[in-house]
């Protein structure tokens, strides 16, 4: 099992945490960051038990490594750390293994005497001296006092008196001057600064630069826009002209949709030539009133019932230029009020105010031929037809019977009639309507209401409509 080997670290701090628990971590971040190149994380590693160790179940070993890993040994002297167990265990393991060079004392409280008769510290005087100090050193070693910062709460390296002693304990730890420390500092710090400024000047140029393409992209949408609307306005004009003579009504239309995109005072005039021109195709073959127009389901064919006692199918493939399709479909004896079209396209059904029902064959539009016997409503006047979606059942209203009256018209040459219709005994029924599906037809009419009266229509081969 390989381990790895422990970390090297510019200094170790060794301090009491009840007297320097506020000061130390200052300490260790005014090193870090004093003289720190820009591309560096920091000026130096410095170890502090509470940013280094990770958590451990042998605390004395985690210490010892990182102990063992620094080249200087910085001690916050203090009363308290005077009697801290913990520091001397530290200050022992560091005299036994490197001795006592490279031992950094800072007083932070309380007294450090040095008795030159005796060569070593004086025991009574000094407050701040551990006991492991005691004997180790052959002459008085250099402290820095650091006593008045107990009363600062800006320590850091902009307190110009902190920096000043910071720079002159880290100085050894980069093997230089302090003078040559602070010139570095100096140095690093305009060189970060001239960094900084390019950043922002970089940033500035990119921000401008994007800023124009955004603005040069919106011009270049915008115009392709308006290129896009100018040639789609040319387009109408240019087919409006073509279809004046031929078709003034879909010109007029081009005329108007190209006006509100761009108004000209030519589009205006041309408009106000034409205000008098209808704007629709007038279908005028029917002599009375329309009842009832329907579309097939293909959408080529209309139908449309008249009061005139006829039925006319129009060819509308080309709304613009609808055909009249052969001759009307007569044999009512009164108004035609309702007709619809099967699902395939291939059947017309109309119901007329002479009672009676008509089944139509209109595969061919062109020659439409009746398909069956005339069907006979109950009453004297059919006023609704459907068929269902799948085309095996009409359904029909009889104004006045109060019923609805349902056919069975999977052979459309032999309808027949499915029960005796259905009714709720009061609504006189005028409207209907299948459900997409087929299973639902719902009625309305006079009574003001509005009936789903079939839930299911089951139809046998041979049999009657079920009502559910």
């Amino acid at each position: 099992m390989f381990m790895d080997p422990p970390k090297r670290y510019a200094a170790f701090i060794s301090y009491s945490h009840s007297a320097d628990g506020e000061f130390a971590p200052a300490l260790q971040r005014g090193l870090q960051r004093l003289a720190k190149p820009w591309n560096h994380r920091r000026a130096l590693e410095v170890f502090r038990d509470q940013t280094g160790l990770a958590v451990s179940l042998e605390l004395w070993p985690s210490i010892c490594a990182p102990l063992d890993g620094s080249r200087w040994f910085v001690l916050l002297a203090s009363p308290e750390a005077a009697r801290s167990d913990w520091v001397g265990k530290e200050i022992e393991r560091w005299v036994a293994t490197k001795g006592p060079r490279n031992i950094l004392p800072v007083l932070t409280e309380g007294a450090w005497v040095w008795d030159a008769e005796t060569n070593d510290f004086d025991r009574d005087a000094s407050t701040a001296v551990h006991p492991s100090l005691y004997g180790i050193f052959r002459s008085e070693p250099l402290y820095l006092d650091m006593r008045w910062a107990k009363n600062e709460h800006q320590l850091t390296l902009r307190n110009a008196r902190f920096r000043d002693r910071v720079a002159t304990l880290a100085a050894p730890m980069h093997g230089i001057t302090k003078d040559e420390l602070e010139g570095d500092d100096v140095r690093e710090q305009r060189r970060t600064q001239r960094l900084k400024r390019g950043a922002v000047s970089s940033l500035t140029i990119l921000l401008v630069l994007a800023v124009m393409a955004s603005l040069i992209a919106i011009q270049q949408y915008r115009n392709a826009i308006r290129q896009r609307d100018q040639a789609i306005f040319n387009q109408l004009i240019v087919q409006a002209d073509r279809l004046r003579d031929t078709d003034p009504s879909l010109a007029g239309q081009l005329d108007l949709v190209a006006y509100r995109m761009t108004a000209t005072s030519d589009l205006y005039t041309q408009l106000l030539s034409t205000e008098n021109t209808p704007l629709s195709t007038p279908l005028t073959d029917h002599t009375g009133r329309v009842n009832s127009v329907t579309f097939s389901p293909d959408g080529r064919t209309m139908a449309s019932a008249s009061s005139d006692k006829t039925i006319r199918l129009w060819n509308v493939a080309d709304s613009a230029r609808p055909v009249r399709l052969g001759q009307p479909l007569t044999g009512y004896a009164g108004e035609v009020f309702s007709i619809a079209f099967s699902s395939n396209g291939r059947i017309l059904a109309s119901g007329g105010g002479d009672g009676t029902l008509r089944l139509w064959d209109v595969a061919d539009p062109s020659h439409p031929a009746p398909l069956s016997r005339t069907l006979v409503s109950q009453t004297a006047l059919v006023s609704s037809v459907m068929f269902s979606p799948n085309g095996r059942i009409l359904a029909a209203t009889d104004l006045g019977s109060k019923f609805i009256g349902l056919w069975d018209v999977t052979d459309p040459t032999h309808p027949m009639l499915l029960g005796q219709g259905l009714t709720d005994g009061n609504t006189q029924f005028d409207s209907l309507a299948f459900s997409p599906d087929g299973r639902t037809l719902a009625g309305g009419g006079s009574s003001a209401t509005l009936r789903g009266l079939c839930k299911t229509l089951i139809i046998p081969s041979r049999g009657l409509v079920r009502g559910h």
